[in-house]
């Protein structure tokens, strides 16, 4: 799952073929051995070293989970047709994303599910 989600859905609606990469993260520690190997080997650099990194003819990388999905989008035909209907939908992507934001810093997140709120808390902090 994560950042990259919301492509892979708009892929597999319009059943286009691509290769699904993703990095194990161990549980518990938030170690991603093979995501610091491709980030220390420039791999990721096009996207300033994060995940998702959409590349494009095996070459052409795409970096930022929205623009990758608004370039899928628009490549599959998700997005209306007319500039009106792409602003609009792209309104409702960015309210969902201002929901979503919301609730992490409400901490509503798969981290903070069976933690009291002390622990959250201290997690909003920084301090664990």
């Amino acid at each position: 799952r994560g950042a990259a989600e919301t492509a892979r859905i708009i892929l597999a609606l319009s059943d286009e073929e691509y290769t699904d990469s993703r990095y194990e993260i161990a549980p518990g520690t938030m170690s991603a051995p093979e995501f610091k190997a491709a980030k220390e080997s420039g791999e990721l650099d096009a996207n300033l070293g994060r995940a998702p990194l959409l590349l494009i003819d095996g070459n052409r990388p795409i970096g930022q989970s929205k623009a990758i999905e608004r370039y899928l989008a628009k490549k599959c035909g998700l997005m209306g047709d007319s500039d009106l209907d792409a602003a609009q939908i792209d309104c409702i992507a960015e309210h969902c994303r201002d929901v979503k934001d919301a609730q992490m810093r409400k901490g509503f997140s798969a981290f903070n599910r069976d933690k009291s709120d002390e622990e959250k808390n201290r997690s909003k902090e920084g301090v664990v």
